[in-house]
């Protein structure tokens, strides 16, 4: 059914300014974690954990999916439900552990929630960031 590949890091680096700019990640070691990172197919616990998508609740439904989709920036529900049917390449949706071990979804928020609501247990693009030595500036 679906078949996740390696995202294109470059398309996706407005968010990961995003999540810089909101969680305090540091973009360049960050984006080098990325280059290196595994796909890793994410596990419910896993999934559960991840703080800021609407897809670790398991009764998802794609009609909740569709309804707030519509308040995100447009994404085609539609277009992504008939991808995974069809079994097209998408890109993997990007999770990164930050230092302190809290999961967040910087990337593929509206393909990890489409994914809950069809039944695809999705892989991921799992970037680990590792803490940063005390005596180390950020």
């Amino acid at each position: 059914m679906a078949r996740f590949v390696r995202p294109c890091l470059e398309k996706e680096k407005g968010e990961f300014i995003r999540v810089e700019q909101e969680e305090g990640v540091p973009l360049e070691p960050m984006m080098q974690a990325a280059k290196v990172a595994p796909l890793h197919v994410l596990t419910d616990e896993e999934w559960r954990t991840i703080r800021n998508t609407e897809s670790c609740k398991p009764s998802l439904t794609i009609a909740e999916v569709r309804r707030f989709a519509r308040d995100w920036t447009y994404r085609d529900v539609d277009r992504i439900e008939q991808g995974f049917r069809r079994g097209d390449p998408m890109p993997a949706p990007i999770v990164l552990v930050k230092p302190d071990g809290e999961w967040t979804c910087v990337a593929g928020n509206t393909r990890l929630s489409v994914a809950r609501a069809i039944g695809i247990q999705p892989t991921v693009l799992l970037i680990k960031m590792l803490p940063l030595p005390k005596d180390r500036p950020v």
